[in-house]
């Protein structure tokens, strides 16, 4: 056996300490380096990390800022495309626009974030609004208070902008009334053009709360001494100037109108020119970037719109957020004081641990084995938690939930490192991704479980590194000691972010649905389509039939309808539901409804084919037409009249396309022409006319078509088929379309055949005038020479009257004397009426009987007859007596027998009758030209022949003055003018029958005196 050496003396302390410098000044040299690498290392870490937190704050808002904004304009084409927008807009009724206005107040109070939801028309004035006021329910506002914002800059803007686009106002506050609201409203303004088939119908405007979305930039998730400024691109402040005074824009020149640049004037020169960036200055650390807001957004109009987040640590705080030098100094002391003596400890213990070298070695093997095993058996552990879909955790019972251990899960989930989270090494808790909602709710819910020795499963919110917000599902438990005291939690958390979106995007959809559903203007049933029996029906469906909604559910679609219309309907239903198979869709239908009260609504219907849970629906819309039927009957009955007034017009009017082809004519063209409707489209004046008359036509017709000028009141002539050329005014009118455009050209061209007759008449009349006048110069020269013959009479009738009292009765001589008394007799009576006519004297009326007037009449008239005419007189005697002046009657009487034998001249023979005979008022027959007195009798003397008899349209003229069928130089157009004037005057009237070459009979009647 070997023997160890003996051990040597122990050097003295001086020594010690002499052998110890040799090592100590080396490693104390090596620790100051390492704690001035360590130091500079830590200043920039801090540094790096606080222009980290600075930058990443920079892109948490933003992503903030872009998730809100995408949500409203999803609300703002969700409000300009809902059906009942178009009717509100183009032509409104109130329960439209009540339904949408129930509608916009429910969706606003469920935002709680848009500060109006506004219509406006095409002039500018609102129609319909809604304010929010926060804390408070919506509300619409009354007509009377709606205002024009036509002159507003985000009208003008977005009525010009394309129907696709969206217009977005610059952030400022709100202005009612022209004056800035108080308190203060930030106000962003979302605006949209609603239109329909290309017809602009107005704008929808959101007016969107700006306040909450400021609060978020300076409020929640902003690190300790970042003082956060929002500026626009101008430099003034949103929020966050000092003093509170933001928005100094909004108020030029007073003390409020304050910028960015008149604190901070060299650094807004450096902002204003880049996008984003992170500078170190004088007055501190800034970190600033651009926010385009709405760059993201398809079809948004912002103008070179973006915002300018700026975040400043002033320097000195920045200086004491950055590591201490003394405590550095302090460590470096104290390390070398641990390594003086560690130095010396290790100088004086060098030889203890030479004996314990072997048993070190020993133990170090065994260390080896066991660290092997131990990292095998972590490697295990890893690649498990590592596959596992969310984080693997163990943490203390505590409201921090500090954690002991994380898996490499939390990575993916939180987006931080195991490291960041671990109590001993992370500067972060879990607690504090919890939303701040949601941690007083975990922490109590966790200790209720634990309370009960149970496993806890909860759902919360986190937010992860980049600011994004997850759902999710802990599941876990305690773990205890030996004693049963709990000592940790251990458990799994797990991303159900998907789930829970997918969740809430169903029930949005749902509520959506149930908004549209019940909002809906129409009425709206579902029915199983292989059944038909309804399963669901809206408010309005209720309405249209008058019955409650469950009364219906359960029923068959046909009991909708009249009960006499059930097989029409199915048949109708059946063709609806296999179109809507095919299609998708049918094509409008339409039913009759029957209501409750029993009345008949025509109702227009269109079926949608829809899946929902493996059961095949049919979606009917169910729309009321009652007022489209009223007002198409009343076009129709418009459309009748036209056509009616188009028809009865005695007028040629037609209307020819640009290339002179025919396209309409109304019935009096078409009489005329001997044409229909079909024959006349598509034909030319070349198809109607003569070549001449035609290119005539032609040319007239274009120059009226180029140059759009109208030709009016043109004389000219028109040949019709049978070749008959009439005088015709015309004129034409060239047809102009909604582009100003002529598309052909009108014309109406009356028929002036008549006129032209009218005309000549005029001028027979004239010309009878003439003769009227020569015929009554001749009376008053016939009266004269009448009463020179009456004085040469009175001494005939006087001295043959003397002749005759001297000559016996038996006497040859008598008879001849009595012949010369009758005869002047006879010419005084016509002398007496010559003169009587020539005077033109008022009637003597006198009470007398007409048969001795009607004989002396005859008697005088019977010379006059011509022998070929045979005179039949039939005087009935009756008592009655008549106020007449005997001699007009007379006249009555020759002027109608002359004019009945005058009608027989040309006959070989002829019978002119007169009967007089008395009548009473309820034996004259109905068509008489006057209706009698009731109960009263009357006198009616018959004049009639056998003559030629006359035409309707003669009989209509035969009173008139100078109208005469005679030959001319035969008849002078008076006789029957002057018996129709003494008639009249006897209070008595003349009817006439006649039939063209049959004869006449001009009945006379005259009252008899009662």
């Amino acid at each position: 056996m070997t023997m160890a050496s003996p051990a040597p003396q122990p050097p003295s302390n001086l020594s010690i300490v002499l052998r110890t410098m040799p090592l100590f000044l080396p490693l104390m040299g090596i620790v100051l380096l390492i704690t001035l690498y360590i130091y500079s290392g830590d200043k920039a870490l801090h540094l790096s990390e606080i222009r980290s937190a600075a930058m990443q704050t920079m892109s948490d808002k933003q992503q903030c800022l872009s998730g809100q904004t995408e949500s409203i304009i999803r609300d703002l084409r969700f409000l300009a495309e809902l059906p009942a927008v178009a009717p509100l807009l183009g032509s409104p009724c109130q329960e439209t626009q009540d339904h949408l206005t129930e509608a916009l107040v429910s969706f606003s109070n469920a935002k709680a974030m848009y500060d109006q939801i506004r219509y406006l028309d095409t002039s500018g004035m609102e129609v319909l609004r809604i304010n929010h006021e926060p804390g408070n329910r919506a509300k619409p506002v009354p007509p009377q208070q709606l205002q024009d914002k036509s002159e507003r800059y985000y009208f003008s803007s977005t009525i010009q902008l394309d129907s696709s686009e969206i217009y977005v106002s610059p952030f400022d506050l709100n202005i009612e009334n022209g004056s800035i609201e108080l308190p203060l409203k930030p106000m962003l303004r979302f605006a949209r053009k609603i239109t329909e088939n290309d017809t602009v119908l107005g704008i929808a405007v959101l007016n969107f709360l700006g306040k909450p979305l400021l609060d978020r930039f300076t409020g929640h998730g902003i690190p300790h001494h970042h003082h956060m400024m929002l500026l626009n691109k101008d430099g003034y402040y949103l929020t966050g100037a000092p003093g509170g005074n933001n928005w100094g824009f909004m108020f030029p020149g007073t003390e409020r109108d304050i910028t960015f640049s008149m604190h901070h004037p060299e650094e807004w020169k450096t902002i204003r020119t880049q996008n984003e960036g992170q500078f170190l200055s004088s007055r501190g650390l800034f970190t600033f970037k651009r926010l385009y807001a709405f760059e993201q957004l398809d079809g948004a109009v912002t103008d070179d719109y973006y915002w300018i987040m700026t975040s400043m640590i002033p320097a000195q705080e920045l200086k004491g957020m950055l590591p201490s030098r003394t405590g550095y100094l302090l460590l470096v002391s104290f390390m070398g004081c641990l390594i003086f003596v560690g130095t010396l400890a290790f100088t004086s213990r060098r030889v203890q641990k030479r004996h314990a070298h072997i048993e070190l070695e020993h133990l170090a093997e065994q260390l080896q084995e066991a660290n092997t095993q131990l990292h095998e058996n972590q490697r295990k552990l890893q690649a498990l938690l590592s596959n596992l879909p969310g984080m693997a955790y163990r943490c203390l019972n505590t409201p921090e939930w500090p954690m002991e251990f994380v898996s490499s899960g939390c990575v993916q989930l939180t987006g931080y490192e195991p490291r960041e989270l671990l109590k001993d090494t992370g500067a972060l808790n879990y607690s504090e991704l919890i939303v701040r909602e949601d941690r007083d709710w975990v922490w109590q819910q966790v200790q209720e479980e634990l309370a009960n020795h149970r496993q806890f499963s909860i759902r919360y919110r986190i937010t992860n590194k980049t600011g994004d917000l997850l759902h999710v599902h802990e599941q876990g438990c305690g773990v205890y000691d030996e004693a049963g005291q709990l000592v940790a939690l251990e458990g799994f958390i797990m991303d159900i972010t998907g789930q829970v979106l997918s969740q809430q995007a169903i029930r949005e959809s749902e509520v959506r649905f149930r908004s549209l559903f019940e909002g809906a203007p129409d009425a709206i049933f579902l029915a199983e389509a292989e059944s038909g029996i309804i399963i669901g029906a809206n408010r309005k469906a209720s309405k249209l039939t008058g019955r409650p909604l469950g009364e219906m559910l359960g029923e068959h679609v046909t009991s909708l309808h009249p009960p006499d219309t059930e097989e029409d309907t199915s048949n109708k239903f059946l063709a609806q539901r296999t179109e809507a198979e095919r299609f998708e869709t049918s094509v409008p239908t339409e039913f009759q409804v029957i209501h409750r009260d029993g009345r008949r609504i025509p109702v227009e219907v269109i079926t949608q084919y829809m899946k929902l849970d493996d059961k095949v629906l049919m979606y009917g819309i169910f729309r009321d037409i009652t007022k489209r039927k009223e007002a198409e009957a009343e076009i129709m009955a418009k459309t009748r009249l036209l056509e009616t007034v188009m028809s009865t017009v005695p007028a040629y009017m037609y209307m020819k396309n640009r290339d002179l082809t025919y396209r309409f004519a109304n019935t009096y063209a078409l009489r005329h022409f001997h044409m229909t409707p079909e024959q006349v489209n598509g034909i030319s004046d070349e198809d109607l006319f003569p070549a001449e008359m035609a290119r005539r036509f032609q040319i007239e017709d274009r120059n009226i078509i180029s140059r759009a000028q109208p030709v009016i009141n043109k004389e000219e002539e028109l040949q019709l088929p049978d070749g008959t050329i009439i005088p015709v005014l015309t004129n034409k009118v060239p047809l102009i379309n909604a582009r100003g455009e002529t598309d052909g050209i009108v014309c109406v061209s009356i028929d002036r055949s008549e006129q032209k007759k009218a005309e000549k008449r005029n001028m027979e009349l004239q010309n009878q005038l003439q003769n009227s006048q020569k015929l009554e110069t001749l009376g008053t020269l016939a009266g004269g020479i009448a009463h020179e013959f009456n004085n040469i009479l009175t001494p005939v009738i006087g001295f043959t009257e003397i002749a005759l009292d001297s000559v016996p009765d038996d006497s040859t001589t008598r008879k001849d004397l009595e012949t010369v008394l009758s005869g002047a007799k006879r010419a005084k009576k016509l002398v007496s009426q010559m003169l009587t006519f020539s005077r033109k004297e008022p009637p003597q009326l006198i009470r007398q009987k007409l048969q001795p007037v009607i004989r002396n009449a005859v008697h005088f008239l019977k010379p006059s007859i011509p022998r070929t005419v045979r005179l039949e007189v039939q005087i009935a005697e009756f008592n009655d007596t008549v106020t007449c002046d005997a001699n007009q009657i007379q006249q009555v009487i020759l002027n109608l027998c002359t004019n009945a034998w005058q009608a027989m001249e040309k006959q070989p023979k002829g019978i002119l009758s007169i009967t007089l005979e008395k009548i009473q008022a309820d034996e004259i027959a109905p068509s008489s030209a006057q209706t009698p007195e009731p109960d009263r009798a009357y006198a009616r003397m018959s004049i009639d022949d056998t003559g030629t008899g006359m035409a309707k349209e003669e009989l209509y003229r035969i009173f008139d003055p100078f109208y005469t069928t005679k030959e001319v130089g035969k008849g002078t157009g008076l006789g029957l003018p002057v018996v129709y004037g003494i008639i009249q005057a006897h209070k008595g009237w003349i009817d006439v029958q006649s039939v063209k070459d049959r004869g006449t009979t001009v009945y006379v009647y005259l009252p008899l005196d009662t």
